[in-house]
């Protein structure tokens, strides 16, 4: 049977990890704080309009033009508006766990691939952008 066969052991492992995932108990409050967020069209819609502003400010600096007070002012008002919903940071803190989540689960990969046996825990922690300690989680 081929590796990456619908039907291989490895096919079927890999859809025990994702029923794993889905019998977490965490799981459902992530998936429930995700659709509560992308289920309000307002709240994307604002949130787009301060990831859009935020990024031309981005580009205006990096670029060695000057940002004006007011332009500083406007997203800052907006930024706050936005981050006072409890669905937006909700929504945030969900985010930021399931990068997490596919972060640690893409390294134990690639380290199985890279030493060719299961990893270790500490395996997967070594190096600066594990430890934090350069700034990078």
């Amino acid at each position: 049977m081929e590796l990456l066969a619908p039907e291989s052991p490895l096919a079927e492992r890999t859809r025990s990890l994702c029923q794993a995932l889905l019998d977490a108990s965490e799981f459902s409050s992530l998936k429930r704080d995700l659709d509560a967020f992308m289920g309000d069209e307002g709240l994307k819609f604002r949130f787009q309009q301060v990831n859009d502003l935020g990024r031309l400010l981005h580009d205006k600096q990096s670029h060695g033009l000057e940002l004006k007070g007011d332009e500083i002012e406007q997203f800052e008002s907006l930024r706050s508006e936005l981050m006072s919903s409890a669905i937006v940071r909700d929504f945030l803190a969900a985010q930021d766990k399931v990068q997490q989540l596919h972060s640690i689960v893409a390294k134990f990969l690639d380290k199985t691939l890279e030493l060719g046996r299961i990893p270790e825990w500490d395996d997967v922690q070594s190096g600066c952008c594990n430890t934090g300690g350069c700034g990078c989680n």
